[in-house]
């Protein structure tokens, strides 16, 4: 018969095979471009929301396959699964039981699975899933596969394109999980160190205080939110005025917990009993090697510790590893109050008290390293000496009060330039014997 086909001669199956190779190369290299682009488009997605939206265009043209399937949850924590797919017959507001769940986890790249063991497809979907768990670090966020073109037969492009799909979907989305997380850390931390900044600053004593002994200004600003200074002055049953300036190592809040500790035992006891500068600076050490304990670590810090007896006119002070002090005169003599013994809390100490006489005019000067550092440095002069020459030019009749309003104003006007917690305490000596 003319219109009788004969037997398909070897040579043209050959070239029929040769066409649907090339058909599918071109398949897989139109599919491999998506990915890359769909990879790029992935990084620039805010949210999971923005992941799945995506997606949900995307996966037709991604997948070489029939209708396309997408299940995830918003975080590897989420309780809350999503269905989305592309050409699939889906039900709405399915969920995935702990038993797919396990199942998917189980996988270990691209499977088939049957339609009946995905949820969300409705009866009249596909036979059979190609199904590619999308985990990172061992979690499962969800899945990602496609029902197979009319062959019925997964190809190897596919399941290498599903699970490449399936890889860089879950690094994009362990991704932005971390960056949600840094940014949840980082909120808590920043809540946290707000309310260790106010609980700081509502225990710092009143910039200006008033006795009839003397008149005492207080300036002291951390370098952060927390700082690690700390002074306090205290007037005792007695009339005697104590001051007491600590500096731990340190900046933030393990430096501001430690001068904190060391203030409530200043203050605690204090309060109960009258200690000299050398049974309080015995205490702080071993309040210090307490809190350090077994640590190679040890926290230090410096301190200087002050009394004003105005009937004895005599000011006795300790200072531990030079912490920075001197009085100056109201002739304009400067006295520097030195070192008596080392840091504190990290090597034996035996402290050494010593005493000053003190007059009426006489202002007792305290300050941290971070002050003097933010001083204009002038090689013809120590930075205490340039401090002191500072002071001698804006008291005036002795009386400090006014002198935290003019540190802030060479502060804010940048003359002076804070690098550390800076702090400075002030005390004038009155004329002694007031009630």
């Amino acid at each position: 018969m003319a219109g009788e086909k004969g037997p398909i001669r070897e040579e043209d199956r050959y070239l029929r095979y040769l066409e649907a190779r090339a058909c599918e190369a071109e398949v897989l290299a139109a599919s491999q471009e998506a990915l890359f682009n769909l990879v790029r488009e992935l990084e620039k997605c805010p949210s999971v929301s923005a992941v799945l939206d995506l997606l949900e265009h995307r996966l037709r043209s991604l997948l070489p396959l029939g209708p396309a399937l997408l299940v995830m949850r918003d975080s590897p924590s989420s309780d809350v699964w999503r269905w989305r797919g592309a050409g699939a017959n889906l039900r709405e507001g399915m969920s995935l039981s702990p038993k797919d769940q396990e199942a998917l986890r189980s996988l270990e790249g691209p499977a088939s699975v049957l339609a009946s063991q995905i949820p969300g497809l409705a009866p009249g979907g596909a036979e059979s899933f190609l199904a590619v768990p999308v985990t990172q670090g061992g979690v499962l966020w969800g899945g990602v596969g496609g029902s197979p073109l009319p062959s019925g037969v997964f190809r190897d492009n596919e399941r290498r394109l599903a699970g490449l799909l399936a890889l860089h979907l879950g690094l994009r989305l362990e991704s932005m999980d971390h960056a949600r997380r840094r940014e949840e850390e980082a909120a808590r931390l920043k809540k946290e160190l707000a309310l260790a900044a106010a609980a700081q600053r509502s225990m710092r004593p009143p910039e200006v205080l008033r006795w009839p002994e003397g008149v005492a200004a207080i300036w002291t600003r951390p370098w952060g939110e927390v700082g690690g200074d700390a002074c306090d002055l205290l007037r005792d049953s007695a009339g005697n005025v104590h001051l007491l300036l600590a500096d731990a190592m340190g900046h933030g809040v393990a430096a501001g917990l430690l001068v904190t500790f060391l203030r409530g035992l200043f203050f605690s006891r204090l309060l109960r009993e009258s200690l000299s500068p050398k049974e309080l600076a015995s205490l702080l050490d071993e309040g210090l090697k307490s809190v350090a304990g077994d640590s190679d670590d040890a926290p230090f810090c410096t301190v200087i510790h002050g009394v004003w007896d105005p009937r004895k006119k005599v000011f006795s002070y300790l200072s531990a590893a030079g912490a920075p002090a001197f009085i100056l005169r109201s002739s304009g003599e400067m006295v520097a109050l030195d070192s008596t013994m080392p840091l504190l809390g990290v090597l034996p100490v035996e402290p050494e008290g010593r005493e000053v006489e003190g007059s009426p005019g006489d202002v007792v000067c305290f300050c941290s390293d971070g002050l003097l550092e933010a001083l204009p440095l002038d090689e013809s002069q120590s930075p205490r000496s340039l401090l002191a020459a500072w002071l001698q030019g804006v008291l005036r009749e002795g009386d400090p009060s006014g002198v935290p309003a003019l540190v802030q104003k060479e502060v804010s006007e940048g003359r002076w330039v804070p690098r550390d917690d800076a702090t400075l305490v002030l005390l004038s000596l009155g004329a002694g014997g007031g009630g």
